[in-house]
């Protein structure tokens, strides 16, 4: 027997090598009805039927084969099943995955990011942000401004102010000179109605990039909200002359006339 499917599991081998991946899923189907236990069948079955865009019939065999020889999978096969899983939607299933490769190998950079960027997608944020701080706290070079500060957008747009300004914050602790964290935890700011914090953090964000269009547009709207209409116009005005095509600073930039002229 065992001669027997080592005879198909070249086989099988020889239809991949020649990309006839069908024959060669056949035999792998064979190879399962005579010996459901084999674990490189299923396992080089899940990739076959992956490679035809199969996924959701992949995912059976990926996991037998998992369960059969769990020591057989390697750091990146934990890693790429988990995404396979993630594609599908199956979230806690993913991470699992991601887990199992991180303890195998607790440094492993890669498990952690797609574990964090999982959580993002679920909305599951303040996991995310619980994966980020203990990395730090292990002393890996994981995290980055931009992943605290994309983060900190993730928190925003599910109304979370007070976890995006301290995503931000900590962007800007990593590296100061981030002028889209300054930028972004300005936004966070303006959401909160704290104007005054706003304007410092704008004003922060052109002092480090003096050409960023969109913080002298957000810092107009900040400036009409406390009817410094003057200033306002100024912002508008330069944020359009860096960006001609900048749509929406051309509406406020009229509207704020309109207030002045009416006025």
């Amino acid at each position: 027997m065992v001669n027997s499917i080592d005879k198909m599991q070249k086989q099988a081998e020889g239809y991949l090598a020649k990309g006839k991946t069908l024959e060669a899923i056949a035999i792998y189907e064979q190879i399962i009805q005579l010996e459901p236990n084999y674990a490189p069948a299923h396992s080089e079955l899940g990739r076959a039927l992956e490679s035809q865009g199969w996924q959701e019939l992949a995912i059976p065999h990926y996991t037998r084969a998992l369960t059969l020889a769990p020591s057989s999978y390697s750091l990146e096969s934990h890693l790429n099943f988990g995404n396979l899983l993630k594609s599908r939607g199956q979230i806690d299933q993913a991470i699992a995955s991601y887990q199992r490769a991180i303890s195998l190998n607790p440094t492993y950079i890669p498990a952690y990011k797609a574990w964090a960027n999982a959580l993002i997608e679920a909305q599951r944020l303040e996991e995310a942000l619980a994966i980020y701080t203990q990395a730090e706290f292990d002393d890996l070079d994981l995290i980055r401004a931009k992943d605290y500060s994309d983060l900190g957008i993730a928190c925003t747009d599910q109304g979370q102010l007070d976890l995006a300004i301290a995503c931000f914050q900590k962007a800007i602790y990593l590296q100061p000179d981030y002028a889209i964290g300054h930028c972004n935890l300005g936004n966070a700011l303006l959401q909160q109605g704290n104007h005054k914090e706003a304007i410092i953090s704008f004003n922060e964000a052109l002092s480090i990039d003096p050409s960023f269009a969109e913080v002298y547009y957000n810092l107009g709207l900040v400036l009409v909200e406390i009817t410094k209409l003057d200033e306002a116009i100024a912002c508008f005005e330069a944020a359009i002359a860096l960006k001609p095509e900048f749509a929406e600073a051309r509406n406020n930039l009229a509207q704020a006339l309109d207030q002045i002229s009416g006025s």
